[in-house]
């Protein structure tokens, strides 16, 4: 503490081991006092469950943390003109601008998931049902960012539940792009054509009109049915739409499974959409 006389200024000083940590260690460090001083109840769930629900709200405390500007963490990458003529492959869209990015930039990016010891313990679990409550928004609907990171797919072992919460996600989806096509992926992969087909009705859009005219007018389970999925499917993988290109493969019955899946994984890379 500094004083407005001239007595000595008392220094406090962190102890070495802290001072060798970098900003994001340190940000862990904050996270983990966080959560102890403001743990959540967790007494009415089995041990896998308490330190499922302690990893999730670490998770959930470095997720609100706003990262601050660091400068010498400043990442820049440059690649000559002339490499770029020679190279096409490399972000062609830009091929006659340097290209930079910041690490805040490629934080931005990055996909923050649960830690991979929270999903194995929530996969061990006897109180699966509690937890989805607990991990659940704020506003009480699971949309696809919260599901995604928290591994969702890779640890709810009911069926029932998975295929629930698949349906809120893709209620969630619609709400928020109005476009029945970029939701239609959740409902059919909970088989739930009944619903995608009254959500259908209210999209008003040119490409919702057309959706629905094609998933009213043909027998997915017949050959004229399957090949008509299959080549709209092809048709909207060129237009690099991966995800509604997935839906068309899963829509034939039986579905093209590993075609959707590898679509799903090899070009939106979306692992936990493709589990």
């Amino acid at each position: 503490k500094k004083t407005d006389d001239s007595r000595e200024q008392e220094v406090l000083k962190l102890p070495s081991l802290i001072q060798k940590l970098n900003k994001d260690q340190i940000r862990l460090l904050w996270a983990i006092g966080e959560v102890v001083v403001n743990s959540p109840d967790s007494t009415s769930f089995d041990v896998p469950s308490q330190h499922a629900l302690f990893c999730f709200s670490i998770f959930k405390q470095l997720k609100g943390a706003k990262y601050d500007h660091e400068e010498e963490e400043f990442i820049e990458v440059t690649v000559p003109r002339e490499k770029l003529k020679q190279d096409k492959s490399i972000n062609t869209h830009c091929s006659k601008r340097d290209l930079s990015f910041s690490l805040d930039e490629t934080r931005k990016k990055m996909k923050i998931a649960i830690a991979t010891a929270g999903a194995l313990s929530a996969l061990m679990s006897n109180n699966q049902k509690a937890l989805l409550e607990e991990f659940r928004p704020s506003n009480d609907k699971m949309d696809w960012e919260t599901a995604r990171s928290l591994r969702l797919p890779f640890w709810v072992r009911s069926d029932e539940e998975l295929r629930k919460v698949t349906c809120e996600i893709g209620l969630a989806v619609y709400r928020k792009t109005r476009d029945i096509m970029e939701s239609a992926i959740f409902f059919i992969i909970a088989g739930n054509m009944k619903t995608l087909k009254n959500l259908a009705v209210t999209d008003a859009s040119l490409s919702g009109n057309k959706f629905l005219k094609f998933i009213t007018s043909y027998d997915f389970s017949s050959q004229r049915g399957r090949k008509a999925a299959e080549k709209n499917a092809f048709s909207l993988l060129r237009k690099n739409r991966y995800n509604v290109s997935a839906a068309f493969f899963l829509m034939a019955k039986p579905p093209m499974l590993k075609t959707a899946v590898e679509t799903i994984i090899a070009k939106s890379g979306d692992y936990d959409l493709g589990f």
